[in-house]
């Protein structure tokens, strides 16, 4: 019986490990990626911002006002790793970019945009 409680109880700790090194493998892929992601000029005051990947593609951008309203939204027919978004029809405010990459992992960063 103690032997039984002794395996019981080490494959559960086995497994736990197991399960948060998995997550934190996981985590640190999308910080890692994030972190790649460039966005400039922050705060936008010329009208275009550009957003730039290293490692993978920007599939879509999603531009979400300080509301939670989605104001814009950019696709590619073709992923890019660097591209430039005119802004002309969004007003000074913060939004959150939301960016999709071409193998569906989401991205977000902040966003000023100030027109003076």
């Amino acid at each position: 019986m103690k032997y039984f409680l002794l395996i019981i109880f080490t494959l559960f700790v086995y497994i736990n490990a197991s399960a948060q090194n998995f997550a934190n493998s996981s985590v640190k892929g999308k910080e890692q990626v994030e972190s790649e992601l460039k966005v400039y000029p922050n705060p936008c005051k010329n009208n275009k911002v550009t957003l730039e990947l290293q490692s993978k593609e920007i599939s879509e951008v999603h531009f979400i006002n300080i509301t939670g309203k989605e104001v814009m939204k950019e696709v590619y027919d073709f992923p890019v790793q660097k591209s430039t978004i005119l802004l002309h029809q969004l007003p000074n405010g913060i939004y959150i970019l939301r960016i999709m990459t071409s193998d569906n992992q989401v991205l977000t960063k902040k966003l000023m945009v100030s027109k003076n």
